[in-house]
This record gives structure tokens, C-alpha cells and sequence, in this order.
């Protein structure tokens, strides 16, 4: 069931931002004035934003320029995960169209026994598969510091 109420004010900016309206519920005394957000108001006037920030973990999704060309499917299909792309298909194919650039990213992870190094060929910043390079690093910094067990 739901009260009729009146808005008295409405929060600005990220104040108050799960609960920015507040209201007077008609018939009642000032101390059951409360704040509310919008999936316990009903208007028709009301639209809810979703929540899509918080759904989403930062940084683990892959743009879609990136997607199409470090996302290789394999020629078998593995029975457990039929969607798995093998990083090192992604590589390849990354490698093949980055060959003739000439800009690369280096970087070293230090370790108990020495170094570990990588250089990266990378395709120039502003075009269309800049991010692909940087989420290719990101990868492989990951990737080299499980297998090499940096510091």
C-alpha cells in the first residue's frame, strides 16, 4: 500500500544520493518526514537510474576495440568452457598486427634472482587500437608476474 506525500526537498549532488527526496506523507506529523530514494517512491514522473557502476568490477572489461582483436577463438573447442580464448592466441594475432609499429612498451619486474623483462610493440596513442595495447600490457604484466614470481 502506498501514502500519499508531498516532496519537501530534493537533495543536489552526491549527497544523499540513495536517499535524495524527501517527503511528507500527507495526514502525518513532521517527525515521519523522511528522505526516500526512487524505488520507494511511485510517480509516473519518477524514472530510476540503475545502478550500473556498481555492478561492474573496475577494470575488467575489455573495451570492444580490444575485443575484436585479442579475443582468437581456439580451433578446439574446450568441453568445460566452450567461449575460452587462449592468451596466447591473443597474443599472436596482437603481435600480427602490430608489426610494423614502432613504438613499444618495456618494463622490467624485479625478482629474488635477477630481472624479468618484456618489450611490447604498441600502436600509437589516438588510434583505434591503442586500448588493445594497453590492456595486452596489462595482461602480460599479470601474467609475468605469476609465472616469474616477481617481487
Amino acid at each position: 500500500k502506498y501514502w500519499a506525500a508531498e516532496v519537501l526537498a530534493v537533495a543536489k549532488g552526491n549527497k544523499k544520493k540513495d536517499a535524495p527526496v524527501k517527503v511528507n506523507f500527507i495526514g502525518y506529523a513532521k517527525e515521519y518526514d523522511c528522505w526516500l530514494g526512487a524505488d520507494r517512491l511511485r510517480s509516473k514522473h519518477i524514472v530510476i537510474k540503475k545502478k550500473e557502476a556498481a555492478t561492474k568490477a573496475v577494470g575488467a572489461t575489455m573495451p570492444q576495440s580490444a575485443k575484436k582483436l585479442l579475443l582468437v577463438k581456439a580451433k578446439v573447442k574446450a568441453p568445460l568452457d566452450p567461449g575460452f580464448c587462449p592468451v596466447i592466441l591473443a597474443k599472436k594475432a596482437y603481435l600480427e598486427a602490430a608489426k610494423d609499429c614502432t613504438d613499444k612498451l618495456e618494463w622490467a619486474l624485479p625478482r629474488a634472482d635477477g630481472c624479468a623483462r618484456y618489450s611490447l610493440p604498441v600502436f600509437p596513442d589516438g588510434s583505434r587500437d591503442a586500448r588493445a595495447s594497453a590492456y595486452l600490457a596489462g595482461v602480460l604484466i599479470q601474467e609475468m608476474m605469476w609465472q616469474r614470481s616477481a617481487s
